[in-house]
């Protein structure tokens, strides 16, 4: 079965624009089929009985090694939110876990609340604020950043460095896959050259300024960061299926590759309310670069989101992540008010995430 869409934030990374696509729409993207397919025609008028159905689908998939939560909205109504897992995971639908790349619409909202204090314009080059830019790179704007098309495209560039300084000379270092501005390819670099900005512009840490601007008001009481885990009331969760089973656990870490690209963790209720702070149609959810056609959605990039359009009109947004060994984390918002919302890291199943695989039986009505 074909995926409806292409997950936003590591189906591109595991595509890239790089020969994987095919791979990352099979095992990230289908999980977006719950939404487009399932949900929107379903339950409505029968929320009750598809609520069930959905229910009893997921708990079928626990004794074979899912876990995670569940969370599904329409406008102000929750209708179900539930945790799945084995009792000896005692795993809570309070739970939070790393929300990989959904942390760019975050990194993304610091920028645009910058642009609105004067600081600084998505217009502005990147040299402006960062020291030793390399000539190839001084006139990389910051919506290049923001939309994925710097030309960089790199990921994890800043893996175990601490130092932002050192960070950015070393995401700035490899050359240019294309000339800014020309060609879409996402990459995580953006987002953490983005962090270093907000660093530079606002004189506080990345993650001081999106707690106490964006996380704080925005009422997500158990967001935290990589950097400062004390933010987060309760602990990350790790799959104690997966470990038994030697399987790799994501631990996100205290470096310049676990930033404003994939830096933060989240619970379900968290991301509910994220995606209530902001309407549908504010700067974030704008179809800004075209990305592909999947018929009928033209699928386009916004700021650290996806947005699907058809005849022009916005129907889909989609905040979603999967990142680090086996974490994944994925969001759905449609523009008719249905949120979807799910959580799991509990490793790998027939091929594929414990996610999509789920998300593929809910896909089939199964």
């Amino acid at each position: 079965m074909r995926a409806c869409s292409l997950t936003h934030a590591d189906a591109d990374k595991r595509s890239g624009n790089s020969g994987r696509c095919a791979r990352a729409l099979m095992n990230r993207g289908v999980i977006c089929c719950l939404v487009a397919l399932l949900i929107p025609s379903r339950l409505r008028g029968q929320t009750a009985a598809d609520v069930q159905r959905i229910d009893s689908i997921v708990s079928a998939q626990v004794d074979s090694g899912f876990s995670g939560v569940v969370l599904v909205a329409q406008k102000d109504s929750v209708l179900l939110r539930r945790a799945y897992a084995p009792p000896s995971e005692r795993l809570t639908a309070g739970a939070a876990f790393w929300i990989a790349s959904i942390t760019k619409s975050f990194t993304a909202a610091a920028v645009l609340q910058l642009q609105e204090k004067g600081r600084l314009s998505v217009n502005d080059s990147i040299g402006r604020f960062l020291n030793g830019v390399p000539a190839d790179k001084r006139a990389i704007t910051i919506r290049q950043l923001l939309t994925h098309t710097s030309g960089l495209g790199g990921d994890y560039s800043g893996a175990g460095i601490v130092d932002r300084s050192r960070a950015i000379n070393a995401i700035l270092a490899p050359s240019l896959s294309s000339k800014p501005g020309t060609s879409y390819k996402y990459g995580d670099d953006d987002y953490e050259l983005l962090a270093a900005i907000i660093e530079v512009v606002s004189g506080r840490s990345w993650e001081d300024f999106v707690f106490d601007r964006i996380v704080r008001p925005a009422g997500l009481r158990e967001a935290g960061f990589a950097c400062r885990i004390k933010n987060a009331r309760r602990p990350v969760e790790r799959s104690a299926r997966a470990a038994t089973q030697g399987t790799p656990i994501s631990r996100a870490m205290c470096d310049w590759a676990h930033k404003g690209a994939n830096g933060m963790s989240a619970t379900a209720d968290d991301l509910l309310k994220w995606t209530r702070a902001f309407s549908n149609d504010s700067a974030l959810n704008r179809p800004l670069i075209f990305v592909r056609r999947e018929a009928p959605f033209d699928v386009s990039y916004g700021y650290g989101v996806r947005v699907y359009t058809h005849d022009h009109d916005v129907v889909e947004i989609m905040h979603s992540g999967s990142g680090d060994n086996d974490h994944n984390s994925i969001a759905r918002v449609l523009r008719s008010g249905l949120t979807i919302i799910v959580l799991s890291n509990a490793g790998h199943h027939a091929g594929t995430t414990w996610s999509s695989y789920v998300a593929q039986r809910l896909a089939r009505r199964e």
